[in-house]
């Protein structure tokens, strides 16, 4: 049977895509992505696009189906598709852990926003006072002087966090879906234009594109699959149960398989286009791509060295801006769901409960940028880091390893098929990735990422 409950539906196929689009293209789209290319060379974006299809989709998927079965938070989808199953009523705790993912990582990740919001102000700042022929760099503070400014850290962090919370109290018609109509089309535009712009200042758009092709000799085919298959996982936000809530919002005619390939490409595109936005102008600047940390301070100076750096830089840090503010409604509306639906919550008592706790945790994560820098908590790690790899290392790759083995192990077969919707042969290709491929790989990298292997 399917759980008839009645709830709010995304309003269009268009309007779902845009909304789980702006869900899973993230701050990683816009820097990681190209510093990992820079690094690897094409053999990155080979093994990315693998490990995405073959590890990330069909968990992302089975997150959707348990979620549209279900028709509830991850808690309750869990629930249901338990007791429809027979199977122990304790894999509802999944969604707990969801829960708890949820609620730390919208704390530091809405602290993270904090670089390219202060980015993108000041280089309108800069560019305001000194008009087109701006020296961007004066806008560039470097983020150990950021780190040390609390009350700048503090008040973006607290601005970004109120955006979100009004987003998340206008429910998913007006809010979700209102907001990312406007926003991750925008994204769309700004980095196609600025891509443009980019590779028209000289040849270096065709040496971008050879080296998209390039096999460098310098790197390990290992250590570049590693790498593309960790930042892979983490790219699409599996195990952190917000797909199971967008899922549940899914209408029955619309194909899980069809729309999932269709956010796929959406993906990779946002990816390849902030590729061609920042790698020209880094060859052409003679700088090279940085990773965490130094990535906003590097990517500002790159741009700056652009004939057209005084337009580029401030769309691109507002692109930026975009993209890490959909994927932090998402957490924001899943962690909300759970309340509302469990405790008989309003949407607006749920909201406010998300957001105090989310401002009491980022506060704290704030502090740990400055104020209690050197506080060491354990393994050499402060509050910041501590909170990252225990709810990043651990608890998300947890929550996904269940999640594969209740999908393709527990829930029963006519189920997943029903939901699916796939032909034989792509069902079975599914299952088979859900059952064997998609554990064995979460676990190798939980174990990587503890430090175990």
């Amino acid at each position: 049977m399917q759980n008839k409950i009645i709830r709010p539906q995304w309003s269009s196929l268009t309007n779902y895509l845009l909304v789980t689009t702006g869900a899973v293209v993230g701050l990683g789209n816009i820097f990681q992505f190209p510093y990992f290319i820079s690094k690897f060379g094409g053999l990155f974006l080979l093994f990315f696009i693998l490990c995405e299809v073959l590890v990330s989709v069909p968990i992302l998927l089975a997150e959707l189906l348990i979620g549209r079965r279900g028709k509830q938070n991850p808690v309750g989808a869990f629930s249901i598709l338990s007791m429809e199953t027979g199977a122990s009523s304790r894999w509802r705790y999944v969604g707990w852990i969801s829960f708890v993912i949820l609620s730390l990582t919208l704390s530091f990740y809405t602290v993270s926003v904090a670089y390219p919001l202060k980015y993108f102000f000041g280089a309108i700042q800069t560019f305001w006072m000194e008009g087109s022929h701006a020296n961007l760099l004066h806008a560039a503070v470097p983020l150990t002087d950021l780190h040390l400014r609390f009350t700048t850290l503090e008040i973006s962090f607290m601005v970004f966090l109120i955006a979100t919370m009004l987003v998340i109290l206008r429910g998913i018609n007006r809010g979700l879906e209102g907001i990312s109509r406007i926003t991750v089309p925008a994204y769309f535009v700004i980095l196609a234009v600025l891509a443009v712009l980019s590779c028209l200042q000289g040849e270096y758009f065709v040496d971008a594109l050879k080296y998209l092709f390039t096999v460098r000799a310098d790197q390990s085919v290992l250590t570049v699959l590693f790498a593309a298959l960790t930042f892979a996982f983490f790219k699409l936000n599996v195990g952190m149960g917000s797909m199971i809530v967008y899922g549940s919002y899914l209408p029955y005619n619309v194909s899980l398989g069809k729309s999932t390939l269709m956010i796929i490409c959406f993906d990779i595109v946002a990816s390849l286009l902030s590729y061609f936005v920042l790698y020209p102008l880094s060859l052409q600047s003679h700088q090279a791509m940085s990773d965490i940390p130094n990535y906003y301070h590097n990517s500002l100076s790159i741009l700056a060295s652009s004939y057209y750096g005084s337009f580029i830089a401030p769309l691109f840090f507002l692109a930026a801006v975009m993209a890490a503010w959909t994927p932090t409604i998402a957490m924001a509306e899943s962690a909300t769901v759970i309340l509302i639906e469990r405790f008989d919550m309003t949407r607006k008592k749920a909201s406010i409960i998300i957001f105090l706790l989310a401002l009491l945790i980022g506060t704290f994560v704030v502090r740990s940028y400055n104020l209690w820098v050197d506080v060491v908590l354990v393994n050499h790690m402060n509050f910041q880091q501590l909170l990252d790899a225990f709810s990043s290392n651990l608890l998300t790759p947890f929550a996904a390893l269940l999640t594969a083995i209740f999908a393709g192990w527990i829930v029963k077969k006519q189920i997943t098929e029903s939901e699916l919707g796939f032909n034989v042969g792509l069902y079975n290709v599914w299952r088979f990735l859900i059952r064997v491929l998609a554990p064995v790989v979460i676990i190798v990298v939980a174990l990587s990422l503890l430090e175990l292997i």
